[in-house]
């Protein structure tokens, strides 16, 4: 369940609307990916803390002169 400030979102919607929605199948590629990528990372000792992350999409917004967050989505979907 999903909780914000204003309601609160089942389980069973969510998955209703990724039905509906056709990308049910993606989305499931998408978290069995990342929970390989989890799994292979922990069994190597991998560790990635936050800052690394936020200063290497800082990097990447740097290389490709993204310099706005409407410029950085564009780019994400693209």
């Amino acid at each position: 369940m999903i909780s914000s400030s204003f309601r609160s979102i089942s389980s069973d919607s969510i998955t209703s609307f990724l039905k509906k929605n056709f990308t049910i199948k993606d989305t499931c590629h998408q978290i069995l990916s990342q929970e390989i990528i989890n799994r292979t990372a922990q069994e190597n000792g991998i560790v990635v803390e936050p800052e690394e992350i936020q200063k290497e999409a800082d990097r990447m917004r740097r290389q490709k002169r993204l310099e706005k967050a409407s410029q950085t989505f564009a780019w994400l979907t693209e």
